[in-house]
């Protein structure tokens, strides 16, 4: 996770992560699946060793809130990497930033479900793990499941936020090294905003990031993301309008000149009414087809 690139040519990850967004395919990652479950505690325990979250635990948070994990797959299926993103009640929470609670205390009564995000529960958006395979073989840059998960991230904060407002600080630790040096996320916490607010229990500095600070370089990102989400909303809005329309032609052009007919209608009256719903059938579609979604594009200053 560390993708560092070197020199005074290195571009600001947000910036990376902004050109991504308007590049990649949307979504850019998907929800784990109870399933996926068994392969997200093998890859954490690979990365973090014995302070990673085992099965039992993933598996009870999961019951929870099934939004927690979101995972990058290759081609064939396999998990390329995840990420763990927990909303938290606001006294769990406290205890972490203060240092009466580490990570290994969360238990699922901590979390918020998604029941208690749109009735407006108070609370912090906790970023707990993001993990990808093989990150240490890489040298430089950040790998396309890098950015795909940070995007993820984005994507699920913004999906919070629009349900909750008040749910919109983010937290996460700071891990350290064994030999108490910084983890390598932590450089990615502070480039992207987040300030130190305490150290829990066992020690990792906790950082927070709020909105009313402002998300710094990350708006771009949010505003790529927010835009390519708006454009799937629409795309999927039209896609059933489409089929609605399909299923009104063929009602139109079999039901209604069965009806007619059996109340005597001459063939012509019967071919003039099939032609003109067809045809009303035919222009619907075509303005469904190409109207352009109304979505405000990404700023173009990143």
């Amino acid at each position: 996770m560390d993708g560092q690139a070197s020199g005074a040519r290195r571009q600001p990850r947000f910036r990376v992560l902004t050109a991504f967004a308007r590049k990649a395919g949307y979504p850019f990652a998907q929800v784990a699946r109870r399933a996926d479950l068994e392969a997200i505690t093998r890859l954490g325990c690979l990365s973090f060793g014995a302070s990673a979250f085992g099965f039992d635990k993933f598996r009870a948070l999961h019951r929870v809130n099934p939004n927690i994990l979101w995972v990058v797959k290759s081609s064939e299926g396999v998990i390329e990497g995840y990420l763990d993103i927990i909303p938290l009640k606001a006294g769990f929470a406290q205890e972490l930033i203060a240092g009466k609670k580490r990570e290994s205390d969360l238990e699922p009564s901590n979390l918020l479900n998604e029941a208690d995000i749109r009735q407006g529960r108070a609370g912090y958006i906790y970023l707990a793990a993001l993990v990808e395979r093989n990150a240490a073989e890489r040298r430089r840059g950040l790998s396309p499941t890098f950015c795909k998960l940070v995007l993820a991230g984005m994507e699920r904060v913004l999906q919070i936020t629009a349900r909750n407002p008040t749910l919109s600080s983010l937290l996460a630790l700071g891990f350290c090294q064994d030999d108490g040096s910084q983890g390598p996320g932590t450089p990615y916490l502070i480039e992207f905003g987040f300030s130190q607010m305490g150290r829990s229990k066992e020690g990792y500095p906790v950082y927070v990031l709020t909105s009313d600070r402002g998300y710094r370089g990350l708006e771009g990102a949010f505003s790529a993301v927010s835009a390519l989400r708006e454009k799937r909303v629409h795309s999927q809005r039209q896609t059933r309008k489409k089929r609605i329309l399909v299923a009104l032609a063929a009602l139109f052009l079999v039901v209604v000149p069965l009806s007619l007919h059996k109340y005597g209608m001459s063939k012509e009256i019967l071919i003039e009414t099939g032609l003109t719903l067809a045809a009303v059938t035919i222009v619907e579609l075509f303005f469904a087809i190409g109207k352009k979604p109304d979505v405000a594009p990404p700023n173009s200053e990143d």
